[in-house]
């Protein structure tokens, strides 16, 4: 540990793991092989295993969910219980509480989505208004509109605007 108050809660039976920066892996006490880089980073994860946290403010509401790997400042700031999230770019993942097996890359990819499962966002503002599973945006504010479930949006601003569920679209500005 490394910063004031870095690993500051942490009991014997947490271990292998890093944190680097000012209250970086604060609160942890039996989680094991977390690794957090930057300012308050993973600060409330207690329990959770195998989380690496690097930015900023990201993934510090983590408590117990594991597996996540959450890059970015203010990236997935208010994931609680979630795991297995892959989560890339500033204030991507902004509103994740539980969500699970979700991928975004871009910023503020997948933003509105709290409990989403399996969602695939890659863009800035991809999936911005998603809150539904299922969902695959590939492309700047691909989907961005969208907030039902079960949609794929391939281009550049493709279903910015689309309402309803199950739609795909593929192309510039599609739907």
């Amino acid at each position: 540990a490394i910063g004031n108050y870095s690993m500051d809660s942490a009991l014997d039976g947490a271990l292998k793991n890093t944190g680097v920066g000012y209250g970086s892996l604060g609160g942890i006490t039996t989680g094991d092989s977390n690794t957090a880089l930057g300012h308050n980073a993973g600060v409330s994860i207690t329990t959770g295993t195998e989380n690496v946290t690097i930015g900023q403010a990201s993934g510090d509401s983590i408590s117990g969910g594991s597996y996540n790997t959450i890059l970015g400042t203010s990236s997935a700031p208010t994931l609680a219980g979630g795991s297995y999230n892959s989560i890339i770019g500033r204030r991507a993942g902004y509103s994740l509480t539980s969500g699970e097996y979700n991928s975004a890359l871009g910023n503020a990819a997948l933003y509105s989505n709290q409990t989403g499962f399996g969602n695939v966002a890659m863009g800035s503002h991809a999936g911005y208004s998603f809150v539904g599973s299922g969902g695959v945006f590939l492309g700047y504010e691909a989907g961005r509109g969208v907030s039902s479930a079960d949609c794929v949006f391939i281009g550049y601003q493709s279903g910015k605007r689309a309402l309803g569920t199950g739609n795909v679209g593929i192309g510039y500005t599609a739907l």
